[in-house]
């Protein structure tokens, strides 16, 4: 069976879809006295701001992954 890997910027839209969706189901299955629990743009806000997040640790990880393969590469022509 063939793994299916996403382009980057399609792996960043779907997190934030998934972090918008978790967030505003939460705040209808749990409401609270917060009057800005069920406002979309705070709850935009909040999920894009975890979507920045998860990208900068993303694109951190991906470029050092390749250094990593290519300090490997030198290493073994050596």
């Amino acid at each position: 069976m063939k793994k299916i890997r996403l382009k980057p910027w399609m792996e960043y839209v779907l997190v934030f879809i998934l972090l918008l969706g978790m967030k505003a189901t939460f705040g209808r299955l749990f409401p609270s006295d917060d009057p800005e629990g069920g406002n979309l743009l705070v709850n935009g806000v909040f999920a894009l701001l975890l979507t920045a997040g998860y990208v900068v640790a993303d694109r951190r990880l991906r470029k050092n992954r390749k250094y990593k393969e290519e300090v490997q590469r030198r290493l073994k022509n050596e």
